[in-house]
């Protein structure tokens, strides 16, 4: 996927999952500290994620706490499940939660200036608002009493922190307690920072007990009583860098302090909020009880257009935008007349109509409400680019099959009574090139492809003389795509059939070649074939599997006949599905014999379903068996009872079929080694002739491979497909079998008899054993042994018997 377009986002992370596919921009990698080949195993280590992808739950709206050895990140984040994976946003709230950290000292001050009559009780409740309130963990004051400074209040959100009442400053004698922020603050009358207590070398003396608790930064401020420094307030918190650039409110809040000291009764909760707040980046309004605006900050004016002359005195409804219903405002004003805070995003309105999104939290303080909100209304644009990407394919650009539903939905709702056509393509052998080239370049194939559609297949086309139609382009798994042609009939199908051509007709380039590729269509129309898009997509597709049967760029028009054809095949399937669980695959086996001697020397295992008493033979299920999802579980599970046999026999060889799609999984390959080095050259495994002139380099790698591992290599029904002298002689191949029908009819026909002694003579000449199959009469036998054949297989010595019987034999 060109992922360009969440790259052009830096502000936000995206993660995109679509299946197996994962993409993710430069943002979210940054941010999460994610490393790119592990992305998904780094984000599952975030818990509340892991947790939640886990879950059933479909939406996660939350703030997050990331802690690593470097820094602590509080990211909010959004992530909504898609049918094939996930959609996530994040974005950066540390600085967000850091100033509410502080902010929130601010607010809860209020209280604690109003409430305390002595300084005693005003240090007392501050560390509680601190720790308890504010959410710091750990808070100490600390005064001047003789020559040395020494804790006179402490609190921390563990163990009350009893640990300090023993430490003490002594301010008339060199030591390294002088250089902590706590003695600097009260020996020089300004703010001093510890932003990372780990290598600060201020704070070497306390850095043993702050590390043991985890206070990784830290500051210290000064009090003021009468212009001198009275006190120092220390303030812990258990993120590095946490204190750096908030001085201005610090200096807010040493000021408070300071005056509270010189006058507790004047302190009033106005003064405590307007200079401190109303430079902050964030949204704050208060109100009194009656909910009557009584102060609103700068960054108000600046989202709502609003003076703050045409907001004080005002309701806070001057910012209803209508979008929620009464149920909600009923429930906020409950929430903070009861001294409870309410949190949630609320849709609100500009002066000049335009709606805003503000992540809002209302919190009451005495007399009043405070509102402490940060406007998302960007964020939420993006959620609405997201929910636009996840109808589309992130290789192609088309619609993926949710996108391509819901826009043919909308066109048949709309001209139901028009005809439509549906065409389901697929590319001819598209896993070869997977297989040859990688899917990263298979995947820009299907770029190349996408972009060819659409250049071919208009959004809005002229197909029948003046007859135009909207088109919809999809892709929806693997190389299979769709096209859906709006108010088109049958009449249209010559000039659709042309412009398929034309998509097909061309190269496309893969690494520094020019390929061509070759396809399969299936079609259908609405409403003859089908009244909903379901249907149609299903009938398409059953004509698309009776085009590939035809062999490559054949198109088929959808017949009920088809539909027949799948009810076959799916019955077969079922019976494929139900004999794997109920364990009713098994092999029978067919001895062959040594043509000279006549001893049975190995045997081939045949694969049968038993159903009750009935047998049934593969020509009933073995095509559709081997190519679905089923064959690599049926084939292990014989493999394993091969094995078994192995282990409880001696001497006698087994010989078992594989098909293309087991003999290219790398599970099967790995069976087949382990039984080799178990047993060696006591497995032969047959193949065909197409498997092994399919992608040959792979097959002698594959081969050799086998070979060196102890397996017998034998090529099946030989001389019925692509016979080569060229593959026989560059695969390492052990024995061949030839076919039954050059057998059958070598003593009526001198062509086939010339087929048989060459083949037998041309494996002497090539040291390779030659099996004739299908042998039944004492002539055909005495002819073999007279043309040299080394192996004999057929009914004139065995039928393929069961696997009790099979050993009895032995």
């Amino acid at each position: 996927m060109d992922v360009s377009i969440l790259n052009q986002i830096t502000k936000y992370g995206f993660i995109l999952k679509q299946g197996s596919k994962v993409y993710a921009n430069k943002r979210v990698i940054e941010l999460l500290g994610l490393r790119k080949r592990n992305l998904l195993n780094d984000l599952n280590k975030i818990e509340e994620i892991k947790e939640f992808l886990n879950s059933k739950k479909s939406v996660f709206k939350e703030i997050v706490t990331i802690k690593t050895k470097i820094e602590t990140k509080h990211i909010s984040f959004y992530i909504k499940k898609t049918i094939d994976g996930f959609i996530l946003l994040a974005d950066d709230f540390t600085k967000y939660i850091r100033e509410k950290h502080i902010t929130d000292i601010v607010i809860y001050m209020n209280d604690v200036l109003a409430k305390s009559k002595n300084e005693k009780e005003l240090y007392e409740k501050f560390i509680k608002a601190v720790i308890k309130k504010a959410k710091f963990n750990a808070c100490f004051v600390m005064k001047k009493q003789k020559n040395a400074l020494v804790p006179v209040a402490w609190g921390n959100d563990t163990d009350g922190l009893d640990c300090i009442k023993d430490v003490t400053i002594p301010l008339d004698e060199k030591t390294p307690l002088l250089k902590t922020p706590v003695a600097k603050a009260f020996l020089e009358g300004n703010i001093f920072f510890n932003d990372d207590t780990r290598i600060n070398p201020d704070v070497e003396p306390l850095r043993e007990e702050m590390l043991k608790r985890n206070y990784l930064s830290s500051v210290g401020i000064p009090i003021f009583k009468e212009k001198k420094v009275e006190a120092v307030i220390c303030i812990c918190k258990d993120e590095v860098d946490f204190f750096k650039g908030y001085k201005k409110l610090i200096e807010y809040i040493s000021k408070a302090l300071s005056k509270t000291l010189e006058n507790l009764e004047e302190i009033k909760f106005k003064n405590v909020l307007l200079n401190a707040i109303n430079k902050g980046h964030e949204w704050v309004v208060i109100t009194d009880k009656k909910g009557k605006v009584v102060f609103v900050n700068e960054t108000v004016e600046k989202i709502t257009g609003y003076k703050k002359s045409e907001l004080i005195g005002k309701n806070p409804k001057i910012f209803k935008s209508g979008l929620h219903d009464e149920i909600f405002y009923k429930e906020l004003w409950e929430t903070i007349k009861k001294g409870r805070i309410f949190e949630s995003i609320i849709i609100n309105k500009k002066k000049d109509g335009s709606i805003f999104y503000l992540l809002d939290k209302i919190v009451p303080v005495g007399d009043y409400y405070i509102s402490l909100g940060k406007d998302i209304t960007n964020e939420k644009k993006y959620f609405h680019l997201i929910e636009e990407l996840k109808f589309k394919d992130p290789i192609t650009g088309l619609y993926n099959k949710e996108g391509f539903f819901k826009h043919a939905r909308d066109y048949l709702k709309k001209f139901k009574y028009e005809s439509h056509i549906v065409l389901v393509v697929d590319v001819y052998n598209f896993n070869v090139i997977n297989h040859k080239y990688g899917i990263t370049e298979g995947d820009e194939v299907l770029k190349q492809l996408g972009k060819k559609l659409r250049t071919v297949f208009f959004e809005r086309d002229l197909i029948y003389k003046f007859h135009t139609v909207n088109i919809t382009l999809g892709r929806f798994n693997g190389d299979e795509f769709a096209i859906f042609l709006e108010k088109a009939d049958e009449k249209c199908i010559p000039k659709i059939l042309n412009k398929l051509y034309e998509v097909f007709s061309g190269t496309y380039k893969v690494k520094n070649e020019k390929i061509k590729l070759d396809y399969n269509a299936g079609i259908s129309v609405y409403p003859k074939d089908a009244c909903d898009i379901e249907d149609l997509l299903n009938n398409a597709s059953i004509a698309l599997i009776n085009a590939k049967k035809e062999g490559p760029n054949i198109v088929k028009l959808y017949s009920k006949e088809y539909s027949k054809e799948i009810y076959k095949f799916n019955d077969v399937l079922n019976l494929i599905k139900t004999s794997l669980e109920k364990n009713r695959f098994e092999l029978f086996f067919q001895p062959i014999v040594d043509a000279e001697k006549e001893n049975i020397v190995a045997a081939e295992g045949l694969l049968r379903i038993r159903e009750k008493s009935k047998i049934i033979t593969p020509g009933v299920f073995i095509d559709v068996l081997e190519n679905s999802n089923y064959s690599l579980n049926v084939s292990m599970k014989m493999l394993d009872n091969i094995e078994n046999i192995l282990k409880n026999t001696k001497n006698v060889k087994l010989s078992y079929n594989l098909c293309e799609k087991q003999f290219r999984n790398t599970q099967a390959i790995d069976k087949l080694i382990n039984i080799g080095k178990k047993f060696p050259y006591r497995l032969q495994i047959e193949l065909i002739e197409r498997v092994l002139i399919n992608e040959k380099l792979y097959s002698q790698k594959v081969l050799e491979k086998l070979k060196d591992n102890g397996i017998l290599i034998a090529i099946d029904d030989f001389g019925t497909g692509y016979s080569s002298l060229s593959y026989i002689r560059e695969l390492p191949v052990d024995i061949i079998k030839i076919d039954i029908s050059f057998i059958r009819k070598m003593m009526q026909n001198h062509k086939d008899m010339a087929i048989v002694k060459t083949i037998i003579n041309l494996a002497k000449e090539l040291d390779i054993k030659t099996v004739a199959e299908g042998v039944e009469d004492e002539s055909q036998v005495a002819i073999l042994k007279a043309l040299g054949c080394d192996y004999i297989q057929g009914f004139y010595y065995y039928k393929p018997m069961p696997k009790e019987e099979f050993l009895k034999l032995l």
